[in-house]
C-alpha cells in the first residue's frame, strides 16, 4: 500500500512538473506556424473537461491517451462498441490537439461498428438499421469535434467527404464537394483534393458549368503535378460536358453521341453524373430505343447517417 502511494505520488509529481513545459511547447509551436489551433476557443462544456482531465493527469495524457487507445483495440475485438466509443471520447479530451484520435474513432464508428450492425441477422433488422445510422453520425460527430478544434488539420476534412462519398445515404455530393473544397484549403492538403471536389461537384444536379470549370482547371494544372497521364474519369467528364453542347448544335450526331455516352455509361461507373443520365433519357427519346435497351430506373438507397 505504501509502495502503491509513492508510485502513485511521484507520478503525480511527474505529470504536474512536465505540464508546463507541454504548454511553453505547444505555444512555441503555435507562434512558428507547426500548430494550427491559435485562436480556437473551446466550449464552457470542453474547456471544464480539459480543464479537469489536466488536473489528474497532469503530463502524463498522452501516455492516458495511448492506453485508452490500447483497450478502445481490445473492446473492438469483442464487438463492444459502446465501450469503443467512449475510450475514444476520453481519448480526445486528453489530446484535444492530436488529430489521431478524432479521426482513428470515427473510423471504428462509422466503419467497423456501422458495418457490424448491417451485417446482422435481419431478426433484429430495424434495430439494427438504427444503429447502423446511429454510429454513422457518432463517427461524423468526432469528425467535427475535430475540425473544429483543428480546422487546418486536412485529414479530418478528407474523412468528411469520404463519409458522405461511400457511407450517408443518401447521397449528398454537395455537401461531398464542400468537404473537399475545406481539405484542399489546408496546409499540407494531398493534391487530389481540388480534383476529388470536381468530381463531386460534377454529381450536383444544377452546377455544370462550376463542375466543368474546375474540372478544366485541373486537367491545365495536371502536368505541374503530375507525370502520369490525366486519370480516365476525369477526361470522361470533360468528353461528356462537350457532347452534351455538340448534341444541340447538330443534332446529326446523336446516334454516335448516344452510343459514346453508353459506352461511358455502362464502363465507367465514376462518370455517371447527372447529366450523363438526363442526356441519355432524352436520346433514348429521340432515338426510340426499345425500352428494354434503355437506363434502368435509379434504386432507392437506404437512408444511413442524418449528417
Amino acid at each position: 500500500m505504501k509502495k502503491s502511494f509513492i508510485v502513485l505520488t511521484l507520478l503525480l509529481a511527474f505529470g504536474a512538473l512536465r505540464l508546463p513545459l507541454e504548454g511553453r511547447g505547444a505555444a512555441d509551436r503555435v507562434a512558428a506556424g507547426l500548430r494550427d489551433d491559435a485562436g480556437v476557443s473551446l466550449g464552457w462544456r470542453e474547456q471544464v473537461s480539459q480543464a479537469s482531465m489536466v488536473a489528474v493527469l497532469g503530463g502524463l495524457r498522452s501516455m492516458a491517451a495511448a492506453i485508452w487507445d490500447l483497450w478502445a483495440c481490445s473492446a473492438w475485438e469483442k464487438t463492444n462498441y459502446a465501450q469503443v466509443e467512449r475510450d475514444y471520447l476520453f481519448c480526445q479530451r486528453v489530446q484535444p490537439r492530436m488529430a489521431y484520435y478524432y479521426e482513428r474513432g470515427q473510423w471504428m464508428m462509422a466503419y467497423n461498428a456501422a458495418h457490424f450492425f448491417e451485417l446482422q441477422n435481419k431478426e433484429r433488422g430495424a434495430l439494427n438499421s438504427l444503429l447502423q445510422s446511429a454510429y454513422t453520425d457518432k463517427g461524423m460527430s468526432m469528425l467535427r469535434t475535430g475540425q473544429r478544434l483543428l480546422p487546418l488539420e486536412p485529414r479530418l476534412h478528407e474523412q468528411e467527404a469520404i463519409l458522405y462519398r461511400d457511407k450517408i445515404r443518401p447521397l449528398q455530393p454537395a455537401k461531398e464537394a464542400d468537404a473537399w473544397q475545406r481539405t484542399a484549403a489546408c496546409p499540407g492538403a494531398p493534391k487530389y483534393a481540388r480534383r476529388m471536389q470536381a468530381y463531386a461537384l460534377a454529381r450536383v444536379p444544377g452546377q455544370e458549368a462550376a463542375a466543368e470549370a474546375l474540372l478544366r482547371d485541373v486537367l491545365r494544372l495536371w502536368p505541374s503535378q503530375s507525370r502520369k497521364p490525366p486519370p480516365s474519369t476525369l477526361l470522361n467528364l470533360l468528353e461528356i460536358y462537350e457532347l452534351s453542347r455538340k448534341i444541340e448544335v447538330d443534332p446529326a450526331i446523336k446516334p454516335a453521341a448516344y452510343a459514346r455516352l453508353k459506352s461511358l455509361y455502362v464502363r465507367s461507373a465514376p462518370s455517371r453524373i447527372p447529366l450523363l443520365s438526363k442526356t441519355l433519357r432524352s436520346l433514348e427519346a429521340d432515338l426510340e430505343v426499345p425500352t428494354t435497351e434503355r437506363l434502368p430506373e435509379p434504386a432507392v438507397e437506404k437512408p444511413v447517417g442524418s449528417a
